[in-house]
Order: C-alpha cells, then sequence, then structure tokens
C-alpha cells in the first residue's frame, strides 16, 4: 500500500524511524540506522524485545525470541547505538532511541507517532511479514534494501556465537559497542542462557495479534 523504494523519497520526511532488536548493535544495523537518518530530519530508532517479558515469537521469528537471542538490556543496546552514532558526529538532538514492542505491535503508537515514515530493510520472509504488522497499524513502510539472508553484511547470531565460541568478533561492530560489551557480563549471560533458553511465547500464524481488539 505504502511501500517504494527509498529513493523515490524527494525530499527528507519530517519524522522516521527504524527497529531492530539490534543484539548486539553491529555494522549492518549502522548502516541501515545512518541510511534512514539521511532521510529525515528527526529519527525514532526503535529497539525491540526491550525486556525479556515482551518479547512474543512469531513463527517466522521463533528462534529471534528466547534469551539466549537477547542477552543485551535495552539500557546497554541504548549506550551502544548513543555512542556509535555519536562517534559518527550524528547530532544528539537528531534521533530519539526509544522502545519498540513489534510482540504487541498495537502498543508502538505510545513510542513512535503515526505521522513518522517506518524504514524497513527486508532480508527475509519474518522482515516481510513485519512490515505487513506496520502498515496493518496504520504506518508507512518504506523498504530500501530488499534480498536474501545471504545479502546480509553481518548478523546478530554469529556475533553471539563467535562470543559463546570464543572467536573474534569486535570487526563486526562499531569499537563503542565493543567498549560498551567488554563492560557488561554479557559473556556470562550468553553462557547461561544457551544452557537454559526455554521457548517464548509464540502465536500461530493466523491469529498473530495486530491488537488485543480487533483492528484499529
Amino acid at each position: 500500500m505504502y511501500s517504494c523504494p527509498i529513493s523515490h523519497l524527494v525530499m527528507p520526511v519530517d519524522l522516521g524511524a527504524v527497529s531492530g532488536r539490534f543484539q548486539p548493535f553491529h555494522l549492518g544495523h549502522l548502516e541501515y540506522v545512518l541510511e534512514a537518518h539521511k532521510r529525515c530530519r528527526s529519527l525514532v530508532i526503535g529497539i525491540r524485545n526491550p525486556d525479556p517479558f515482551s518479547a512474543v515469537s512469531h513463527p517466522l521469528d521463533v528462534r529471534k525470541s528466547g534469551p539466549s537471542a537477547n542477552p543485551f538490556t535495552f539500557y546497554e543496546r541504548m549506550l551502544m547505538i548513543e555512542q556509535s552514532l555519536s562517534a559518527r558526529r550524528i547530532p544528539k538532538d537528531s534521533f530519539h532511541i526509544v522502545p519498540f514492542p513489534m510482540g504487541a505491535p498495537w502498543r508502538t503508537k505510545y513510542y513512535v507517532p503515526k505521522s513518522a515514515v517506518l524504514f524497513a530493510a527486508t532480508f527475509e520472509d519474518w522482515s516481510e511479514a513485519k512490515t505487513t504488522i506496520l502498515r496493518r497499524q496504520g504506518y508507512r513502510v518504506f523498504v530500501f534494501r530488499t534480498g536474501g539472508l545471504h545479502d546480509r553484511p553481518v548478523s546478530g547470531s554469529d556475533i553471539r556465537r563467535r562470543m559463546r565460541e570464543g572467536r573474534p568478533w569486535e570487526y563486526l561492530v562499531p569499537a563503542p559497542v565493543a567498549r560498551v560489551i567488554r563492560a557488561t557480563s554479557v559473556y556470562r549471560r550468553i553462557w547461561r542462557s544457551s544452557l537454559k533458553d526455554r521457548s517464548p511465547r509464540t502465536f500461530p500464524s493466523s491469529s498473530w495479534p495486530d491488537s488485543p481488539f480487533g483492528s484499529k
């Protein structure tokens, strides 16, 4: 309905938005955020799964909602993003970081105004599903990068796997992110969560909740 290549946006929009789990915030995420930032006067950066209680699994995204896939807290991810953008000299008053409850999409309007244009990057079926869910909530969604998983430059799951296995990972994230991670107890968290990972709340694909009260 509203989807079109981002190149068709001639003028910067007043308010744009992006979202991601950012577990952790890596170089691919930084590229995504910077591309969106170029195309709006103010950018809202939504952090999905802001806490363990808001993680609801979609059938196309089951593995990304458990504890082992979400070791970093909202605050730690906020620091990663703030410091990474500061290192790129992005003015702090040009972006805002908020929770983004993708598991309860009817609540997104309380964090991201409906006037915002949501910039989406699609890599997989779950990305397409997210776009559809957000359109149903009344947002304009502009897709500016498409392709399969093989086109993704780096993934958070690979970084977390490298951490568990003791392999190099620092070169896959902005330098400020590596500093934030070293200052946390995330290694212990990743190890423990991989042992006791449990299935999060899951909705069947036919009943994935756009709203608990029906369509808005």
